[in-house]
């Protein structure tokens, strides 16, 4: 049981790194600039948050008065996996 509980750790957080270098090299190749930061973005519709960005190297939602917060701070790994999915 323990083997398998490792096991499904160890997948989970493959798939997290997975998805947030994902995220990152999107933004990075990005031709968007954010509307009220300094920062290339992607374009999102989450939870009111409009930009999703590199912001002191930390992905960051961003709504459309520029407040920041934390990806984790309404979302989880399945959200940005949606997010991932909305991409064109």
């Amino acid at each position: 049981m323990k083997d398998d509980i490792k096991r499904l750790s160890e997948v989970y957080h493959a798939l997290e790194n997975d998805v947030h270098n994902t995220l990152e090299r999107l933004i990075n190749q990005s031709e968007i600039q954010s509307k009220t930061h300094d920062t290339k973005c992607i374009k999102v519709s989450i939870f009111g948050y409009t930009e999703l960005a590199l912001i002191n190297d930390v992905l960051t939602f961003l709504d459309d008065s520029g407040y920041e917060y934390s990806i984790y701070s309404d979302c989880y790994l399945i959200d940005l996996i949606d997010i991932l999915n909305q991409i064109d």
